[in-house]
């Protein structure tokens, strides 16, 4: 099951029990075995792409997901079920596509926010530190 709870969040406006409806449904999938794939539904309005990542994992931490469920919800979880063999974990010749942040996200998923450094397929992105 792929969650949009950032979606539902986005779209909520004055109700808040569509998220928190969706959100006890992903719990109750979770209980249930089923896996959750980190989703958003991001478009032009909301949520935002990236920014809707990070609070689609926060979501799911709410939702009753460990950071490190919720971790792998968004990584190796949904590129094993998409056939996405050469990446989604760290190992000898996948990919190397890589998001390093400040903090442990296992213990505490807002750390991903507090992003470090990007390398994307072994190769580092330019410094995202720095300011143009």
């Amino acid at each position: 099951m792929v969650s949009t709870l950032a979606y539902f969040e986005s779209i909520g406006g004055d109700s808040p029990d569509l998220l928190t409806n969706a959100a006890h449904v992903a719990g109750v999938l979770r209980r249930a075995g089923i896996p959750l794939l980190a989703g958003t539904d991001a478009n032009p309005f909301a949520p935002r792409n990236g920014d809707g990542l990070h609070r689609e994992l926060e979501l799911l931490v709410q939702a009753g997901l460990s950071p490190l469920e919720a971790l792998a919800a968004g990584t190796g979880v949904t590129a094993r079920h998409f056939g996405l063999t050469d990446r989604g974990r760290i190992a000898p010749g996948l990919r190397a596509d890589l998001v390093l942040v400040d903090g442990d996200p296992t213990q505490d998923i807002s750390a991903c926010r507090a992003v470090a450094d990007v390398w994307r397929r072994g190769v580092r992105q330019r410094d995202i530190r720095q300011s143009d």
